[in-house]
């Protein structure tokens, strides 16, 4: 992408330096969790419902419920962080106990006497003993005023590397599978790593996309997902036209296939000398749909069926969805559905004086209208003015992503406990010159 001029030409210079290679993200801030927490539930009927957790972790719930029958139910749960869970419930209720076993647990405690209490458990593995347990009653509404707790860097780039970007990250199989941009002498491609924990990202081994002669050449701004009508993988990116890979194993660099095109570059951005950015895939049960950016303000969606999916996106089913200040609507979209409600969040970056942020917005469907949520000045969903934590010259949230327990096409995320992987931007030195080097951060919702 060619340099721009912002409203601060100093501050923005740098932080649209690597713009035009794709999304930067910033990864979200591991919470640090002493891991204590008590939930406890009192009903006017007389029965008494004990649960108790162990884990390794020392987490432990308590339920107090008010019935006068006695009905045990036993749970033992093991999931990637070595738990054990045994509930015992003393009431006339049926009870049942599940366990994920993905590093999410989510234990869902169900009474049908005369009330119901559902617990759920949630393992991130992001505090100081690997994993975070929360525990929520019914779920999270979705804030309309957000702050985080930045971390410090998570992934740094390989040596001889500049920047490691645009982070796209998963949970599967046990792990968190990232993939991100990459850039050096030769220009930019993609990263792969994975990890079973965050407090062991800054050691995993990192790969160069360009081990597999599928994937050289410029390609970047990954996005990672798994589409189950198909079973198959897909990574997303710009060449810079929006292109896709598949395999059947994500961790394994090699087995990416041949790279195919979604569709050209609209020419009504080709003949303005514009391209699309950031590309990114999320479908719903009849439809799947490419948002992406130009970095002149405005929003686009093409749409394919879910049938056709691969095929089907062109210039005529190209739409703008929004359109706004070049700066204010700038790149790094991300489009999710909230597991909780029948929601979509939309995700944009923009860039100011103050550095990179990114507004929200919400919508009933994919292709509907889109109604602020964090998205004033005052008010963005997140921003160097909502945040705490380390800081960094540049400042700012550049391209990224939530982090996504769930992997497939539909982007499903939760409102609760929400975690934004981001890109950090840092002056360094080399040979007495200063220049912009880019790793991974993570915001972690407060």
């Amino acid at each position: 992408m060619k340099d721009r001029i912002t409203p601060s030409i100093i501050q923005m210079s740098l932080l649209i330096l690597f713009a035009g290679c794709g999304r930067f993200g910033f990864e979200k801030v591991p919470v640090e969790d002493t891991q204590g927490s008590t939930d406890t539930d009192s009903d006017s009927d007389s029965d008494t419902d004990t649960d108790t957790d162990t884990d390794t972790n020392t987490d432990s719930d308590t339920d107090t419920d008010t019935d006068t029958d006695t009905d045990t139910d036993a749970d033992t749960d093991a999931d990637i962080d070595s738990d054990t869970d045994s509930d015992t419930d003393t009431d006339t209720d049926t009870g049942s106990g599940t366990d994920t076993g993905t590093g999410w647990d989510t234990e869902t405690e169900t009474d049908t006497g005369m009330n119901s209490d559902s617990d759920t458990l949630t393992d991130t593995g992001l505090d100081t003993s690997s994993d975070t347990d929360t525990v929520t009653d019914a779920g999270c509404a979705l804030a309309t005023q957000f702050f985080w707790t930045a971390s410090d860097t998570r992934i740094l780039p390989p040596a001889n590397y500049l920047g490691i970007k645009d982070p796209s990250i998963v949970f599967h199989d046990n792990s968190w599978i990232v993939y991100a941009s990459s850039n050096d002498a030769n220009g930019f491609n993609m990263f792969q790593l994975s990890f079973t924990d965050w407090q062991l990202s800054d050691s995993a081994v990192i790969t160069p996309a360009t081990n597999n002669s599928n994937l050289r050449w410029y390609k970047a701004a990954p996005q990672l997902f798994y589409f189950s009508p198909q079973n198959l993988w897909y990574l997303v990116y710009q060449t810079p036209s929006p292109a896709y890979a598949t395999s059947s194993d994500p961790t394994d660099v090699m087995s990416w296939s041949a790279s195919t095109e979604f569709m050209p570059t609209p020419t009504f951005l080709s003949d303005n000398d514009l391209l699309g950015y950031d590309y990114w895939i999320i479908c719903d049960d009849t439809d799947c749909y490419l948002f992406f950016t130009a970095l002149n303000g405005s929003l686009y969606r093409a749409q394919t069926s879910i049938g056709d999916f691969p095929n089907g996106f062109s210039e005529a089913n190209t739409v703008e969805v929004m359109t706004d200040f070049q700066y204010a609507l700038f790149d790094g979209t991300s489009v999710y559905s909230l597991s909780e409600t029948d929601t979509y969040l939309l995700l944009v970056g923009g860039i100011d004086g103050n550095g990179r942020y990114y507004r929200a917005w919400t919508s009933d469907t994919i292709d509907g209208a889109w109604t602020a949520l964090a998205a004033a000045d005052d008010n963005r969903f997140a921003s160097t003015a909502n945040t705490t934590g380390p800081t960094w010259i540049g400042g700012g949230m550049a391209q990224g992503e939530l982090l996504r327990p769930n992997p497939d096409e539909t982007m499903t995320v939760s409102a609760c406990n929400m975690q934004f992987a981001f890109t950090i931007s840092e002056q360094i030195d080399v040979d007495t010159d200063s220049i912009t080097q880019y790793s991974i951060g993570l915001l972690t919702g407060d």
